[in-house]
């Protein structure tokens, strides 16, 4: 996976082949295909180790954020330090640049998590009447992420992004702190 690492950096991931990461290795092209039969399947073991690596990284600088945020600038402070690491590896971000490859689901899963372990460890009510509102804001911020922010396009500043994000989250918490008033309102019928 180094070779494969270092052979899509160097060459792009249109030059990026069995054949290549064969020869970055030092190694046979029948040894490649021992453990990986296609270039989609280094790929997707590569970006399963990145990711991960990614998301170890982010929670590690996540848990440096003052205890004393609001909820707003702690979702903000946490997208914009998602982005920075994000954008800091080199082999996520050629993936991202491919038309072949959509690491919009990768980012989103993470989003998804992150976001509903640290919502759940808030006072905030989520809005009831559509559970998947959570996901649709996750995946429509990993599709900026994805098309935007990791392939350079700085028309949405990475500060501007993040903020859009913790705008989002909350706006969805709030309106579940209205669901929650108006059904426990006195004289409402449940």
């Amino acid at each position: 996976l180094q070779a494969a690492e270092k052979v899509l950096i160097q060459d792009g991931f249109e030059a990026f082949t069995t054949n290549a990461v064969a020869e970055q290795a030092g190694i046979s092209i029948g040894s490649v295909y021992q453990y990986f039969p296609d270039k989609k399947t280094i790929t997707a073991h590569l970006i399963e180790e990145r990711i991960s690596l990614v998301h170890s990284q982010i929670k590690v600088e996540i848990e440096k954020q003052p205890l004393s945020q609001s909820v707003f600038e702690h979702v903000a402070g946490a997208m914009e330090i998602a982005l920075n690491v994000w954008m800091e590896e080199k082999a996520i971000r050629v993936l991202a640049e491919s038309p072949e490859f959509d690491i919009s689901e990768h980012i989103k899963l993470w989003l998804t998590q992150y976001f509903g372990v640290f919502l759940a460890q808030t006072t905030l009510t989520p809005r009831r009447s559509n559970p998947l509102e959570l996901d649709l804001i996750c995946e429509c911020i990993a599709h900026i992420v994805s098309k935007h922010a990791l392939r350079g396009n700085e028309e949405i500043p990475k500060r501007v992004l993040a903020e859009m994000t913790a705008d989002m989250i909350l706006l969805l918490y709030q309106l579940g702190a209205a669901d929650e008033a108006e059904r426990q309102a006195p004289g409402r019928r449940g």
